[in-house]
């Protein structure tokens, strides 16, 4: 019969700890869970400041868009009929108001 002796220290893979590794991974995934936890907190904060922010007055207000109206050219002006022109303007002017410079209407 032969006889199998055991030193003292066990290899790596016979100890105690043999998933060690899976609670290496399972540590650094819980880690990074809280980190994105804690960044989505700081996120609504900030959100949050910029919402309670006082609203500031401006010096010189803007406009925000776009605006399309129909002018007369320069050369339009300097006709004889410039009268006749600038009647039919007054029946065909409507602005418009958008926010790209595009002026697309999206179909419903």
């Amino acid at each position: 019969m032969i006889r199998v002796r055991f030193p003292a220290r066990l290899p790596l893979f016979m100890s105690k700890h043999k998933n060690q590794a899976r609670r290496d991974k399972a540590r650094q995934k819980k880690q990074a869970d809280k980190a994105l936890i804690q960044l989505s907190k700081e996120r609504r904060e900030l959100w949050q400041m910029e919402r309670d922010a006082p609203m500031v007055k401006l010096d010189e207000p803007f406009q925000r868009g776009w605006v399309r109206y129909f002018a007369l050219t320069k050369e339009v002006t300097q006709r004889k009929d410039v009268e006749h022109f600038q009647k039919l303007l007054k029946y065909v002017q409507c602005i418009q108001h958008s926010r790209h410079p595009q002026f697309l209407v999206k179909k419903h």
